[in-house]
Formats: structure tokens, C-alpha cells, sequence
């Protein structure tokens, strides 16, 4: 489980000033940034592949963020304070696992993850099979992987709203965005030269690293049938399941070659603050 402690709004500022002047950026108050959380929609993501990532990371895809996550992105964006996005956070994912210190993939490392990914598909039902996130967290974190964190505010978000499809429905521009990273992914012989690539091994997830993120932790998805009703996540069930049943088969398949994170400490980042 992640090692974390809950801290005030008062507390985050300091902090994430702290945070600021450690990447080199000036100190600034958190006003305009919770000011773009206020009015932001709960929102649903619809797990969709897993994949191997550029640098050989594992990552558990979603079919796309839907438009209301858009909106706050560009309400942030607008406040002026942060710095460019990183493409990590463009898309929706979680990082699941990375390779060990001075490991790289070969070929054929890359074909049977390639084939792994697929033996384990998720449903194909759209919003019925999907993960509803009614709160953000603002987060000072110790480690990229979110595996040490400081502080941890949450955000609460607007009601989800099931006739909404800003709500719970990617853009089609937003499809095709998921699509073809997915896409590139499948021509083993050309995007090798992408996923052996160095960096964004153990050293980098779990090394020291002060910094701040707005995310998501998986753990809090609701099941889109029960946003509702406060009931238990059958999708965040099967999904959890699948990761854990995924990450298995890899390392029977190719041992010693993969760190994986905590399970307490997975996350869709949806900007980084620092």
C-alpha cells in the first residue's frame, strides 16, 4: 500500500510551493487551480487495453477522456500556473509496472508482451463497463510511482450525471487519439525501437522525487452501474483482477524482468502540477 498522510488546503499550498521552487518554478497559491476544480463533473473511464508503453512501461489504457475532463484540463491550463503538459498525462492510463534497472527488451521480449496484452481483453460494453471517479486528489508525492506520497487533498467533484455523455462518452477525436497510440504499438518490428529505448526504469518510478500531480486513484472507481448508490465496484473488481492475473502471466513468461507497483498506489494522472 502507498505510505501517505492526509494534509489541509493549507498545508498543499505550502507544499506544492515547496514543489514549485524543487523544479525549478516559483512558489504560487493553489487559489486559481482549486477555483478550476470547483464546478468540474464526476466523470466515468472505460478500461480498455493493456499495452507496452514507450521505454517498455506497462500500462493499463482507457478508451479516452471524455469531454468534461477536457473542460477542466483547459480551466487549469487558463490559470497560468502550470507548466506544459506532459504527454503522459494526454491520454488516460495507468502505470502499472516498469523495467528493472539495466534491463531492456528485445524483440522477442516485446512479441510475447504484445501477446500477453491481448490475452487479456476487457469487455467491450461502453459506459456499462466503466469507472466512475467523483473526487480528485492533489498530491505531493516522494516517488513517480505515487508509491511514497506526502500530502494528499482531495477534491470533491460535481454529481455524475448518467444523461450526460460530456460525462462518460469520448470524443470521437478522442478515440482516435487512443486508437492510434494503441495502433503503433502493434507493428512489433518498428516500435521496438521505441519501447527498449532507456529511461523510465525502476530508478525513475521509485527513485527520490519530490513533485505534485492532480489525479485519480484507480482504487476509488465506482462501477457505472452503481454511481448512484454508493455500491461496490464490480468493474474496479474485474479490473483489479485482470491486472493482478495480467501482471502473473508476465512475470511467469519473462521472469525477474519487471518491477510492478503497489496495487494501493495505481493512478490516472490527469495534469501534473509541477
Amino acid at each position: 500500500p502507498r505510505r501517505t498522510r492526509r494534509c489541509s488546503e493549507e498545508e498543499a499550498v505550502v507544499w506544492m510551493a515547496r514543489a514549485g521552487m524543487e523544479a525549478g518554478r516559483g512558489p504560487s497559491s493553489s487559489s486559481a487551480i482549486a477555483g478550476a476544480l470547483q464546478g468540474a463533473s464526476s466523470f466515468a473511464l472505460i478500461p480498455y487495453k493493456f499495452m507496452v508503453s514507450w521505454n517498455g512501461v506497462l500500462v493499463l489504457v482507457f478508451r479516452g477522456f471524455p469531454p468534461c475532463v477536457g473542460d477542466l484540463k483547459r480551466g487549469l491550463d487558463a490559470t497560468g500556473l502550470l507548466p506544459k503538459e506532459n504527454p503522459g498525462s494526454v491520454w488516460p492510463k495507468v502505470s502499472l509496472g516498469c523495467l528493472k534497472d539495466k534491463r531492456r527488451l528485445t524483440p522477442d521480449d516485446l512479441r510475447k508482451l504484445t501477446r500477453l496484452c491481448a490475452d487479456f481483453p476487457f469487455p467491450a460494453h461502453g459506459k456499462a463497463f466503466s469507472l466512475v471517479f467523483d473526487r480528485l486528489h492533489l498530491t505531493l508525492y516522494e516517488r513517480r510511482s505515487h508509491e511514497r506520497v506526502l500530502a494528499d487533498t482531495p477534491f470533491a467533484l460535481g454529481p455524475y450525471q448518467d444523461t450526460n455523455p460530456s460525462h462518460h462518452t469520448p470524443s470521437k477525436e478522442e478515440l482516435k487519439k487512443v486508437d492510434a497510440i494503441f495502433e503503433e504499438t502493434q507493428s512489433e518490428e518498428d516500435y521496438w525501437y521505441f519501447a527498449s529505448k532507456d529511461g523510465h526504469g525502476e530508478t525513475h518510478y521509485r527513485g527520490p522525487c519530490l513533485g505534485s500531480s492532480l489525479i485519480a486513484w484507480l482504487g476509488e472507481g465506482r462501477d457505472h452501474a452503481h454511481a448512484h448508490r454508493g455500491g461496490e465496484a464490480d468493474c474496479l473488481q474485474m479490473t483489479t483482477r485482470q491486472i493482478q492475473d495480467f501482471e502473473a502471466a508476465v512475470e511467469r513468461e519473462l521472469p525477474g524482468l519487471y518491477s510492478f507497483f503497489d496495487q494501493g498506489s495505481l493512478h490516472v494522472t490527469l495534469r501534473g502540477i509541477t
